[in-house]
């Protein structure tokens, strides 16, 4: 998917996010680990809207390909979603 996202693209993000919280969720539900179904679609929901508010708030128009902030702004959005607890 492009960097630049429109209303489109956010839903389509955000329905497959589910999706595929769901999937995960219901399986972790079933095998009775502690993360179950509504945990783990919040914990997807919350690092998918992350990632979008990084392509929104920080085009990359008109900056190089290897800018140290583009990079660094995506590796801080996507490491405030990892400490969520064992995920065993």
């Amino acid at each position: 998917m492009p960097a630049t996202v429109d209303a489109a693209d956010v839903a389509l993000r955000l329905s497959l996010t589910v999706l595929a919280g769901l999937l995960i969720g219901y399986n972790r539900r079933e095998h009775g680990k502690a993360a179950g179904l509504r945990t783990t679609v919040l914990v997807s929901l919350a690092a998918s809207l992350a990632m979008i508010q990084t392509n929104i708030l920080l085009p990359t128009a008109g900056k190089a390909s290897d800018s140290y902030i583009t990079r660094s702004a995506s590796r801080a959005s996507c490491s405030d979603s990892s400490p969520c607890g064992g995920w065993s």
